[in-house]
Formats: C-alpha cells, structure tokens, sequence
C-alpha cells in the first residue's frame, strides 16, 4: 500500500536491478591484526523533508562485522542534531559489539567512535558546551547520555572525513563513482571481477 503508487514501483524496480546487479558481491575478510573496534555514523537529510536516515557500521580490525541503516524517530532540525542521533546509537551499537567480542576473545579491545560532523563532535566533546543549550529537550538528553557513555566507556570520539567513512554509503542514494568508493570502505567485492581471495 501507498500514497504514491508509481513512486514506490519506480523504488522497487531500482532495488530489484541492485540486487540483481550485486547478487555475486561478498565481503572480503583478510587475516590480520584485530586489536580495535571502531564504529563510524553518518546521517543524511531524507528526501521530501521527513526523518534522516541514520548508518552505522562496525569494524573489527578494519574488517565490517556489523552495520545498520534505519530512519531516525525524531525530527532534526539541524545536520547536528541528525547526526548527534547517529553517534548515540552508533556509540550504543558499538558498545555492545565491543562487549560480544570482548567475551568471546577474553581480552580487551579499545574502541574508537567516528563522525564526519564537527558541529555535533563539538557538542560531545567541549567541556564548555552546556547540554541545555540544545533545542529539545529530547537532544538535550541524548548529548548529555552520549558525553557521558564515552567518558564511561572510554571511547575516542574522532573527526573523519565523509568520503573516508563507511557509514556514508548507508544514508543515501551515490553516484556511480561515490558507491564504488562506498563498497571498498565497507570491504565488498565481486569474485568475479577481483583474483583477490576472500
């Protein structure tokens, strides 16, 4: 069902030729060093002025072993405020997947939280920034968890560059040279076009 058929038939048809022209794609995990997990966000403005979607992917020594991409439950006002939704829950996904690996491996990983947005890393990490200066109050208590489950956890919240962070390809339709950027950031490959071994 829908309000507007013939746009979500156009959707669809883009989604089937994707999967159709990705069906062969895998993701390439390589032997080496694993001594850190690092979760990178992005939030992107969604089309038609609705919620921005929100991507998060987790590396484990640099290898992808989880992401998501789901639609934000509150309204931003700003590209701050989207993306200090996206670092809360990245900071909350990253966290448990730490733990998960942390119990199965018995021993202790650092874990490092990546943005591409100074204005909402700022907030999160400038001890002159007052969280009631936040729009909302639901912001204002979501800046005021986040500062506080860092300091807690002992996560490095860094500055990356949107063209160097994975999370992005999660967020939003690419163009063909920006997606094929995207792939390689989240380690995917096509066997048939690549001798490397997975």
């Amino acid at each position: 069902m829908s309000h507007n058929p013939e746009e979500a038939l156009r959707v669809t048809k883009g989604i089937w030729r994707h999967v159709k022209y990705t069906q062969y794609w895998g993701i390439r995990y390589a032997v080496g060093s694993c001594d850190e997990v690092t979760t990178c966000s992005d939030a992107s403005w969604a089309p038609g002025g609705s919620k921005s979607r929100t991507g998060i992917t987790v590396h484990w020594g640099g290898h992808l072993i989880a992401w998501r991409s789901q639609r934000q439950t509150l309204t931003a006002f700003s590209p701050a405020e989207a993306e200090l939704d996206a670092l809360g829950s990245a900071l909350q996904m990253g966290c448990k997947t730490q733990s998960i690996i942390q119990s199965i491996a018995g021993k202790h990983f650092e874990h490092q939280l990546r943005g591409d947005n100074v204005a909402s890393i700022l907030q999160l990490t400038d001890p002159g920034y007052h969280t009631e200066d936040q729009r909302t109050r639901h912001y204002a208590l979501r800046c005021a968890y986040v500062r506080d489950h860092l300091e807690a956890s002992k996560t490095k919240l860094e500055h990356c560059s949107g063209k160097e962070l994975p999370a992005d390809g999660l967020t939003k339709v690419l163009a063909c040279t920006a997606l094929g950027k995207a792939r390689e950031l989240l380690g995917m490959y096509e066997p048939r076009r690549s001798n490397a071994n997975p």
